[in-house]
């Protein structure tokens, strides 16, 4: 929590989504989630609360690397990515994991906006 304070983030506060415990943040009006695995993997999440084709996130999945995206079970649009911590984690590390998926989740909103075929 005081790391991505401390970062700027906004309304960071701790959450439990179904069994997962993390933190919630926002970052320019945008929810994020970040969940803690028992075997100290880290991962992002964030909702696009929007129904898209399938096809558009399997494009979007094909043609981009550091994340994936998928569709719920209510049909919107998802995006996570994965750090894995099998040898620790750095301050450094997570700070960098968190805004490169911010960026890509940023990329994935204008993807989705724009509906065109964006290149990596």
């Amino acid at each position: 929590v005081t790391l991505l304070q401390a970062e700027g983030y906004e309304n960071v506060r701790l959450a439990k989504v179904a069994s997962l415990e993390g933190v919630h943040f926002q970052k320019s009006g945008l929810t994020y989630h970040i969940f803690f695995y028992e075997d100290d993997d880290l991962q992002l999440y964030h909702l696009q609360k929007r129904k898209v084709p399938a096809a558009r996130i399997n494009e979007w999945n094909r043609d981009k690397k550091h994340s994936r995206a998928y569709l719920d079970s209510d049909g919107e649009a998802v995006i996570e990515a994965d750090l894995l911590g099998d040898f620790g984690l750095t301050r450094d590390q997570v700070i960098n994991f968190v805004k490169v998926f911010i960026q890509s989740a940023t990329e994935f909103r204008e993807f989705l906006t724009e509906g065109g075929r964006k290149k990596k």
